[in-house]
């Protein structure tokens, strides 16, 4: 599992302390509560919209975006967030 840079610059504004691992979000990934199942939703006209599944990690508090298309983390949110929503 990887991480875009996107994600990569948000975890050090939103969570802080060092970028994990690959395998390190692979794991997260496993331990976290599935909150939302990856989809491919389509228009009418047949265009293609992809909703990311969502990840909780209840551990270090965070929710992660995925997209499994490309194995890929594409942003993080953390409570550091929910306070400016």
């Amino acid at each position: 599992m990887r991480m875009s840079v996107h994600a990569q610059e948000k975890w050090e504004e939103r969570v802080g302390g060092p970028i994990p691992s690959p395998e390190e979000l692979a794991g997260m990934i496993e331990e976290s509560v599935r909150i939302q199942k990856p989809r491919d939703l389509f228009t009418p006209r047949g265009f293609r919209v992809r909703i990311l599944a969502l990840y909780w990690h209840p551990g270090r508090g965070v929710v992660l975006k995925v997209d499994h298309l490309r194995d890929k983390v594409v942003t993080v949110l953390s409570p550091r967030v929910a306070g400016r929503l």
